[in-house]
């Protein structure tokens, strides 16, 4: 899923017949588009289904140009249920930027396709939490990794259901190591006490709502599937 914009042959309405229902508009499927402070548009918004394997278009759905991306979503996936069936009842994964991911599209893209949304997180108005008497780990980022000592983000390596908390560990010295990584040894020894292995953090799920708990975007899985680095129907 992604969306674009046309700009429309129109123009806007007096003020004093925006609401109006009898006034004759030059186009009523558009709306205002704002691309930034100083860039504004009379505009459709169109968004797109694509084959993420293929890159190939099969369809599209056009709303007003000051329709929000998120609520594109429900009617883009009908609309392409509706045109290919048969094409619908195989997809597992639907892939879409972080701005649609919410509670209510993971919902609608279940019900719709009995698909599992993939967008990343977005952490909107979120800031850095920073923490206090927590041994080596100094805040928590906006997209909810806690950050050690030489500020590198912890890796997700796995979830406790019962406790429903993520489990993170060390970049460096953890399971996911990467050997290009380094650490400074006075932050190894406060941070992780010396310890091969680095250490590990816990954080409550209900903590980080930003975050994806039936599918972590901090994960591997979540990782390779949404970089197209293995198939998306695997």
């Amino acid at each position: 899923m992604d969306t674009t914009h046309v700009e429309a042959e129109a123009t806007a309405p007096p003020k004093d017949k925006k609401d109006d229902p009898a006034y004759q508009h030059t186009d009523d499927n558009v709306g205002v588009l704002r691309k930034s402070n100083t860039v504004t548009y009379i505009a459709h918004k169109v968004a797109l289904v694509v084959d993420a394997n293929e890159d190939f278009c099969y369809t599209h759905c056009t709303f007003k140009g000051n329709t929000s991306d998120p609520e594109t979503l429900e009617g883009t996936l009908l609309k392409f249920k509706e045109e290919f069936p048969e094409v619908a009842k195989e997809v597992e994964i639907v892939l879409a930027d972080g701005i649609y991911q919410s509670a209510n599209n993971q919902k609608v893209s279940k019900e719709v396709l009995e698909a599992k949304l993939y967008a990343p997180i977005n952490p909107r108005n979120r800031k850095s939490v920073k923490l206090e008497n927590v041994r080596g780990i100094t805040e928590i980022d906006p997209y909810g990794r806690p950050k050690c000592l030489s500020g590198r983000c912890l890796d997700l390596v796995g979830r406790d259901q019962k406790q429903q908390q993520y489990i993170w560990g060390c970049p460096v010295f953890g399971i996911r190591h990467q050997e290009t990584l380094d650490c400074p040894e006075a932050n190894h020894l406060q941070c992780c006490n010396l310890n091969a292995g680095g250490r590990y953090y816990r954080t409550n799920r209900t903590d980080f709502p930003q975050i994806d708990w039936e599918n972590p975007q901090h994960s591997v899985r979540f990782g390779l599937h949404y970089n197209r680095e293995v198939p998306l129907n695997g």
